[in-house]
This record gives C-alpha cells, structure tokens and sequence, in this order.
C-alpha cells in the first residue's frame, strides 16, 4: 500500500498524464492527474502511448501477475526523450535481484511489506531515487488521526486531502483547498471531490479580523464573506475557518454572520459551549433523536469581542472599515 501511496502523491504534485503496463496490478483515477494509454510492455507501443503532456511512466519488473519482464534501459530513454520521469515497482524482484536506479530509474518503490519481510510483521514502503524527484513527494504528509467524533464506523477507512489551490485575487481571501474525502465501508468505496467555493455571497473588501492561537500557531483571518462556519472541520463538515486543536472544539462549532445594516451576529453549534466575553451563548440548534435542527438563535456580537470555543482557542474579533 505505501507504494501506492508514493506514486499518488508524485503524481498530484505532476498534475499531468502518466503512462502504465496494460497488466500492472496497480489500477486507479484521481483527481490532477490522468492515468492514460496502458501500454503493453513492448518498446513500440510505450513510444505511441508517450503524449506531450506526459510526466510520468510507471511499470513494474517482473509485471504483477503475469510476470513479464521490462527493458529499464530503453523504457528509460523513452520517457525521457519526453521529458518524463521513469518510475519503477521493484517489490516483486526486490534489491536482492534487480535494482533499477542503476538501470536509469529516476524512481523506485518497493513494497517492504512483502517480499523484504516476508508477508509477517512489517507495514512498510521505500520510496527512493533523486534529490529532484523524491523531493516532490516529500513536501506532502501522510497522518494517520484518531476518530473522537465516530465519523467513521470500525472497519472503514476515511483517506482525507486537502490540495493547496492558487490564491484568489480579492484581498483577504486567504487560502483556499479542494477536498478530496475517499471512504471505504462495508466493502464499497465512494469518493467525494468538493470544489473549493464560498459558502456564502463574497464582498469586496474585508469586514473583519479573526485573530487567534491555535495547535498550529497564531492566526489571523479576514473575513471577505456575509457568514463564515468555524471549527476543526471534518469530512462531513465543511468549515471557513479550520481550527487545529483538541476534539473539544467541534466540527463545526461556531457561525457567524454580517446582516445587510453591518451588524455582526454569533451562533453557538457546538457540543462544549461557545462563549463571547466570559458568557456563555446560547445553543443555535436543537437535537431529536441524534438529529440537529437549527433553531435560529442568534447572539449579537460587538467589537472587541473575545470568542472562546471550549475553553481552549479563543478569538478576538475585530470589525473592519466601521
């Protein structure tokens, strides 16, 4: 699996074609990159799948499972008469019999799971190859985080990515992602792809400032919205602001809003409480039978207010341009 896992993130960060033996094990879509052309392992058909959006060519020596052998060599000059990587899985040959770097790969993965130890107690992958090419996987992370809030069931899986997109023209925007949330349960496995889109109608200059420290360090927001959620954020809960703390902060813990005359209002959604100066707010919803229903209470909230989500990150929020 972690061999799988590096290929991905190099791809991501190629956001472009990669090139596969039509009988590789490996077998995928996602979003950024295209998997296009499965070759079969002769020279001629690599050579018409190549296009000039190519980045990348992957295959496997011996292919798994019909156990064919590739020319390293002559794969190599061919991708890189495109200017694409060569990325080879070596997991079935392992480094004992085969060690493709020194037959011209920029990449190898292996599997170490598998043949290198031998199918007992390890969970591991090798990723190696060039300075310039394992380096683009390098500036992604893989966390393995706990469940406190039971979004997923014991058995499945949740894979969560949040992909840096460019940054908006208008000021204040901040930094924008697009989540990719794969869920794998009770032996299905659904993807869901949101587009990174305002929650609500944008305005053209920032109306407030959200100053506060949080797991990660100080942070400062503008608020460029008419409404803006705040929380830890979750694959079911979509936030502006991402806390990163303690799962006594909520999911979605607080909202807060801009009527037409400029006035500012909070609203409590959390499980532990959300105060404004030291008081305690209100819930914004009411809850039958495990399911929320907003209620529409609403607190104002003044300049100069100190917003506390459970007692553990607190805010101070400042008005813009009144």
């Amino acid at each position: 699996m972690m061999r799988w896992l590096a290929l991905l993130l190099l791809l991501a960060s190629c956001a472009a074609q990669a090139h596969k033996p039509s009988d590789s094990y490996l077998h995928f879509k996602m979003d950024g990159a295209r998997v296009i052309g499965q070759w079969d392992i002769a020279l001629r058909d690599l050579e018409q799948a190549i296009r000039p959006a190519t980045r990348l060519v992957f295959l496997e020596t011996p292919t798994n499972p019909m156990m064919r052998l590739c020319d390293l060599a002559a794969m190599r000059d061919i991708a890189r008469s495109a200017g694409a990587l060569l990325m080879v899985d070596n997991t079935f040959a392992s480094p004992a019999l085969c060690r493709p770097l020194e037959h011209g790969a920029d990449i190898v993965c292996e599997s170490a799971t598998k043949y290198l130890n031998g199918h007992h107690d390890v969970t591991a992958g090798v990723f190696a190859g060039g300075a310039d090419a394992v380096g683009r996987a390098r500036t992604w992370q893989i966390e393995f985080m706990a469940d406190p809030d039971g979004e997923v069931a014991e058995g499945d899986i949740l894979i969560q990515s949040d992909l840096v997109l460019a940054e908006r023209e208008e000021p204040g925007a901040g930094q924008r992602t697009r989540r990719v949330a794969t869920m794998h349960v009770g032996g299905r496995t659904t993807a869901v792809r949101e587009p990174a889109a305002a929650t609500s109608k944008p305005v053209k200059v920032p109306v407030a400032r959200l100053s506060y420290e949080d797991d990660s360090g100080p942070r400062t927001f503008e608020m460029v919205s008419e409404g803006i959620t705040i929380g830890r954020g979750g694959a079911s809960r979509r936030v502006d602001v991402r806390i990163d703390s303690s799962a006594d902060v909520s999911r979605e813990h607080l909202s807060i809003r801009r009527d037409p005359s400029g006035r500012f209002f909070v609203s409590d959604l959390s499980m532990l409480g959300t105060t404004v100066n030291g008081k305690r707010l209100p819930k914004g919803y009411d809850e039958h039978d495990g399911d929320r229903t907003s209620n529409g209470i609403e607190s104002p909230l003044p300049d100069g207010s100190r917003i506390g989500l459970a007692d553990t990150v607190y805010i101070d929020f400042e008005i813009l341009g009144s």
